[in-house]
């Protein structure tokens, strides 16, 4: 059993309001205690909390609301707190106030008699038993919308800051969670190089070229792993930076805005790699991986800004869809992701799909088409890569199960693939579906959501090896260290040949010279790599 620690923040202002003698949800505090505009009437308070992390059955070890106050306040004041009685709580609006909404059997009084000052933080009663009653029922999931409700029995009154009022202090609800394959959040700092163009009217890179917002890209990212790992990948962005500047490059050169565009017009672009190093300083990054602060990092860029797809800082390294980077004070594995502005979501999920594919490749000790050598082998069947084998497995984020070239989507052949059956694992039965690309939309977004969906995550070891692969990913060096993790087996089967590193799309085109014995030295298939870098 795993204890995780979430933390769920109002997000908009229609999820917070209150009911007295009206309805808001547009005020900018909340209202607690007697409502002065009419004798008699109570407020209630209302708070509803989005896509809760919480798998059905989990036992809630603690529970409680945090406020900001607005105050200061003196006068005593009492408080019923319950949760409404469903397992999927629907939007607050005038037909479903907070008054009307039906309270669950669990409640917990908070008895308010110290003084609130203003701008202060103060925290409810443990609501455990409140959240349990939800989490308990049938037809509750992770994902679902949880709303809690605060009903007064007091003449006085207290306010607190509601989301319209600012949005950071907005109520809190901070839950401690056990159960199996429970994740801790994940957390993330997010470096933004969004140069803004002062000869262009003083816009962003981004939106001159008409551009993805990277803030939408990143939310998208954290939903979509919520969903495709049953709510076990819980990225949290702890802290996002807008960075008015371009990467300083290895090789010393810095873009200008002048130079820049010059690059994306002209061609006349340097490729040499972003200066990894010199940001980790830059941004104290390390210490704040050493102090557990942040789990990884997520870099946005343009075109030609000189990041890899992945990269692996920290003890231990391997290869990560690109070479170890050394020479870091980072005391814990790092991953670092080099996410690209100027391409879709489909392509930031391909990114990650190829560090997923490195860490399980080193947790498996190798990767090859045309063998079954162990499950990591058997998962990234691809038939038409494999003439010994009559079917595929999920396939590999270039290959879809029936796919004959790279990113081969949309292709209606129909060919038998075991891939449903690994949602049974570990108790595999090699039962095979004939299936086609109707079975992602025939969409690349949809075929990545697929495949991650797919990997196994439930709790465990088999042959030597944790069953929630996820952990794998997300650290595999933390992960290998869990209770139940193995030794490796006595003969793990031979690492190579390991697949080639992702030409596309990476978020910087690569450079037109490359060092490749350096590059591919610590490539677990040195030949490989060799044979794809000076193709590149």
């Amino acid at each position: 059993m795993i204890n995780a620690d979430h933390r769920l923040q109002i997000n908009s202002g229609a999820n917070d309001a209150t009911s007295g003698c009206d309805y808001s949800q547009t005020r900018n505090e909340i209202y607690l205690g007697a409502d002065p505009n009419c004798p008699d009437t109570q407020y209630t308070a209302a708070f509803r909390f989005e896509n809760l992390p919480i798998i059905q059955g989990s036992q809630v070890v603690s529970a409680h609301l945090q406020f900001t106050v607005d105050g200061p306040y003196t006068d005593p004041l009492n408080v019923t707190i319950a949760a409404e009685a469903t397992a999927d709580s629907t939007p607050l609006s005038t037909s479903r106030q907070p008054k009307d909404l039906t309270p669950t059997t669990n409640t917990s009084a908070w008895t308010i008699t110290d003084n609130w000052d203003f701008n202060t933080t103060k925290t409810t009663p443990d609501l455990a038993p409140v959240i349990q009653e939800i989490v308990d029922q049938a037809d509750w999931q992770a994902g679902n919308n949880l709303t809690i409700i605060l009903d007064s029995q007091s003449a006085t009154i207290r306010r607190v800051y509601a989301y319209e009022r600012e949005e950071e202090k907005a109520a809190k609800l901070i839950i401690t969670i056990q159960g199996p394959n429970q994740a801790t959040a994940t957390k993330v700092v997010v470096l933004n190089y969004r140069p803004i163009l002062e000869s262009q009217d003083k816009v962003k890179l981004y939106d001159y070229y008409n551009w993805q917002d990277p803030q939408q890209l990143t939310n998208q990212l954290v939903q979509d792993f919520k969903t495709v790992s049953d709510y076990y990948v819980n990225y949290q962005i702890v802290n996002w930076q807008d960075i008015d500047d371009f990467p300083v490059k290895e090789s010393g050169f810095d873009f200008t805005d002048e130079s820049y565009l010059d690059c994306m017009a002209q061609g006349n672009c340097d490729a040499a790699t972003a200066d990894y190093l010199k940001i980790l300083d830059q941004f104290n990054i390390c210490d704040r991986v050493n102090d557990n602060q942040i789990d990884e990092l997520w870099i946005w860029g343009g075109p030609w800004f000189g990041f890899y797809e992945s990269r692996l800082a920290g003890p231990d390294t391997f290869w990560y869809n690109s070479p170890p980077l050394a020479g870091t004070g980072c005391q814990r594995q790092l991953p670092i992701m080099g996410l690209n502005y100027q391409r879709q979501i489909n392509e930031a999920l391909e990114s990650f799909g190829h560090r997923a594919e490195s860490a399980l490749t080193q947790a498996f000790g190798g990767w090859a088409q045309n063998r079954t050598a162990h499950d990591w082998d058997k998962f990234a069947l691809v038939k038409a890569q494999s003439p010994n084998y009559d079917y595929s497995g999920c396939g590999s984020i270039h290959y879809a199960p029936n796919s004959v070239t790279d990113y081969d989507w949309s292709n209606q052949t129909y060919v038998p693939s075991t891939c449903q059956d690994w949602v049974n694992y570990p108790d595999l039965t090699e039962a095979k579906q004939n299936l086609n690309c109707q079975a992602w939309n025939c969409s690349g977004y949809d075929f990545h959501k697929y495949w991650f969906s797919h990997l196994p995550r439930v709790s465990g070891s088999t042959a030597s090896r944790l069953n929630n692969w996820w952990k794998y990913i997300l650290n595999l060096k933390e992960a290998t260290a869990f209770p139940d993790y193995l030794p490796e087996a006595d003969n793990p089967p031979p690492p190579d040949p390991y697949p080639s590193p992702s030409p596309s799309p990476s978020p910087t085109p690569p450079p037109t010279t490359l060092n490749c014995q350096d590059l591919c030295r610590t490539a677990p298939n040195p030949t490989l790599c060799l044979k794809y870098c000076k193709n590149r």
